[in-house]
């Protein structure tokens, strides 16, 4: 499993909630933000796809991108943030 950052620029809420049910239990949204953490096997095309950002069922108007998150990573954040990584990657 790969974890990747998911921002989004417009349309969040269909967008969240179609991360919610194409990734129920897999994902970590930042509190008060559009920024979505998911955990998947899918390649970033493929989490386009099912969340609406690419592809036949793309949402009129959605903005946004998805990046595959490397093993370097720093910074302040809450506590269920590094454990959310902490387990998603399986460490």
């Amino acid at each position: 499993m790969s974890i990747f950052i998911t921002t989004l620029q417009s349309k969040e809420e269909e967008i969240g909630s179609k991360i919610s049910t194409s990734y129920e239990g897999s994902y970590y949204r930042l509190p008060d933000t559009s920024v979505y953490l998911i955990s998947t096997a899918d390649f970033s095309e493929e989490i386009c796809e099912k969340i609406g950002l690419k592809g036949e069922d793309r949402i009129e108007g959605a903005l946004g991108a998805v990046f595959k998150m490397n093993s370097s990573y720093a910074g302040y954040s809450t506590q269920n943030l590094w454990d959310w990584i902490e387990r998603a990657s399986g460490e």
